[in-house]
């Protein structure tokens, strides 16, 4: 339950910071010069360790229930520059959590992709807090079941959507800590999109959230 509370703690904390710094002045805001882009990075610039949170499920075979229970395992980023940065340590248990195809979910947990990096491209829209729209690259595994080779790519929501899913980061410049929030939004298998019947994503669970200390 306190894991529960705590998620909800920072989620909340980062998605109200997002809204007031939305509201500030032009100087800013989304229209920062390359200079002012640049002193907000230096502010965050590096490595950091910690948790990826993320709701977790029970599973029946392809039946998904979803819960209320938070889990956390390790994981690692780096913001690499004003425009790039990395989580250079993702655990995939953290992405089969959210398939709700048994045989998919049970091929990602026995691959060996224990970690795996994802590639973002940030853009930094606050100075004091830093903060950022997060874009991931899709990320594509190379798995082994049903007897062949699939191709399995993760694709993520960039920024805001029609749908109200959101993708950022954000300094708290109490504690120092960085938060980075991603939104699943499909995958794909062997090109085919199979988001509805493979991947659940919704306005909570699908959502991926880092916070890590340098």
């Amino acid at each position: 339950m306190m894991k529960h509370l705590k998620f909800f703690s920072l989620l909340m904390c980062c998605l109200m910071a997002g809204v007031l710094t939305s509201c500030v002045s032009d100087e800013e805001s989304s229209d920062l010069t390359p200079t002012q882009r640049h002193q907000a990075f230096q502010q965050v610039s590096g490595s950091y360790s910690g948790k990826v949170m993320f709701y977790d499920a029970s599973y029946s075979g392809n039946t998904m229930t979803t819960t209320n229970t938070v889990d956390t395992l390790d994981a690692n980023f780096i913001l690499l520059t004003d425009s790039t940065a990395s989580i250079s340590r993702l655990p995939i248990a953290a992405l089969a959590h959210q398939v709700k195809d048994e045989t998919l979910r049970n091929a990602m947990l026995k691959s060996s992709y224990d970690n795996t990096a994802l590639s973002l491209v940030t853009y930094y829209y606050n100075v004091t807090p830093a903060a950022c729209q997060v874009a991931a690259k899709p990320l594509t595994l190379n798995l082994e079941y049903g007897g062949s080779t699939h191709q399995v790519t993760f694709v993520f929501y960039y920024g805001y959507s029609s749908a109200g899913f959101i993708s950022y980061g954000m300094q708290n410049t109490k504690t120092g800590d960085f938060y980075v929030r991603l939104q699943l939004g499909g995958l794909k298998v062997d090109d085919q999109d199979m988001t509805s019947t493979m991947l659940f994503n919704d306005n909570v669970h699908g959502v991926l959230f880092f916070s890590g200390h340098r």
